[in-house]
């Protein structure tokens, strides 16, 4: 029932902006070349440099956060089961991709969640002071 004055919205679907698909574009080839170092890793067995730098490059420096408390997991567990870890679990794909998941999380946090809202705030900080 619609009165006299009353405003009807429709439905919002999905956002077709230009800004919304530049910005899906963006995070689709962030995750592909992230999803290209997960390739890497039958490669060299072992994951090593192939795999890792390029993560680093790609998640610099909220990656580094990942890399810290992977290692810091996989160092305690390693002591509190009394066995170290880096002789009885290879580098499988459960072992790498714990890493990438916690790498990529984080530079995915950094880049597409934080950045964002510091320029947004940013900007309004900006337009006051030009304002006023």
């Amino acid at each position: 029932m619609c009165t006299r004055g009353s405003k009807r919205t429709l439905p919002r679907g999905p956002s077709t902006s230009p800004l919304d698909r530049m910005r899906h574009t963006r995070v689709a080839i962030w995750l592909l070349l992230c999803g290209g170092c997960l390739a890497l890793v039958p490669l060299k067995p072992d994951g090593g440099i192939l795999f890792v730098f390029p993560l680093f490059l790609l998640t610099f420096p909220a990656g580094i956060v990942g890399y810290v408390i992977f290692g810091g997991l996989y160092d305690l567990a390693g002591t509190s089961l009394g066995w170290e870890a880096s002789r009885t679990l290879p580098a499988t794909i459960g072992y790498v991709g714990a890493l990438w998941v916690l790498m990529v999380g984080a530079g995915y946090l950094q880049w597409f969640v934080f950045v964002p809202w510091i320029a947004r705030k940013w900007d309004r900080l900006a337009g006051r002071k030009t304002e006023g």
